[in-house]
């Protein structure tokens, strides 16, 4: 598995960090960096699905699956309403095409639910609605999966 987070300033500054790569091993390290990990800047969640389907797609495995914990639907600069749903529906589709399963993981639960339904489909995105049920949540997630 690998363990990844994006950010942007804009259309033409997407960042897409690797912390834990597929062929390296889980470290304190790595256990540290990411226990670093808060918010920076936006995001632009369709670009993201995009390269992560070249990312993932070059990896032979009998299962691909990306699963995106998430706490809001994306905003950026110019990048925000319709324009975000069309783009996560426009890069989750290529990954689909890639045969890379995509699931969400939203922990916000005033995140519409018809929105996550337009961009993952029904059963492939859960809402975490109480923090403290979240071990649970992750659980039914690991079943959709």
């Amino acid at each position: 598995y690998a363990i990844i987070g994006h950010n942007s300033k804009g259309p033409n500054d997407v960042s897409f960090n690797v912390f834990k790569d597929f062929d390296e091993t889980y470290t304190k390290e790595i256990e540290k960096s990411l226990g670093l990990i808060s918010p920076i800047q936006n995001t632009r969640t369709g670009t993201i699905y995009r390269h992560v389907s070249s990312y993932f797609g070059k990896r032979t495995a009998k299962k691909k699956i990306h699963v995106d914990i998430m706490t809001s639907l994306p905003t950026d600069v110019l990048y925000e309403g319709e324009n975000v749903i069309f783009d996560m529906i426009d890069g989750a589709r290529l990954e689909r095409a890639r045969n890379i399963s995509l699931f969400a993981l939203c922990l916000n639960p005033e995140v519409s639910h018809e929105s996550l339904r337009k961009i993952y489909g029904t059963g492939n995105f859960l809402v975490a609605d109480d923090y403290k049920r979240l071990p649970q949540t992750i659980i039914d997630l690991y079943s959709l999966i």
